[in-house]
């Protein structure tokens, strides 16, 4: 009868580990999905904030969306994009402790060179 005893106990023991390491699983993978909702937000805003930058955040989904479709796939092309990219970053900056919106202060002398 004890070792039968014995043998529940260690079951019961067992039963409550298990539950016990599901619920931590559980943590875990709801602390990853949070961590990747967070990334995945960050990188959406981060994107958003450069249509807003280039005074495109109003602008037709349709047209933003089909105007990136034509994105280069060379990489000589995505250098190109990339320096005018790295321009208007430099620009954006100076013209931001002034307040004037970065569309007037530099989109003009960058399609002059497109």
């Amino acid at each position: 009868m004890s070792e039968l005893l014995n043998i529940n106990k260690k079951i019961s023991y067992a039963k409550t580990k298990i539950k016990f390491l599901k619920r931590k699983l559980s943590k875990y993978k709801k602390e990853e999905t949070a961590e990747k909702r967070k990334a995945r937000a960050h990188l959406l805003i981060t994107k958003g904030v450069l249509l807003e930058m280039l005074g495109l955040e109003n602008e037709d989904n349709e047209v933003i969306l089909g105007f990136l479709s034509t994105f280069p796939k060379s990489n000589n092309e995505k250098e190109y994009f990339k320096s005018i990219g790295k321009e208007i970053f430099k620009n954006y900056k100076k013209w931001e402790n002034r307040g004037k919106p970065l569309f007037y202060s530099c989109i003009y002398s960058l399609t002059i060179t497109l």
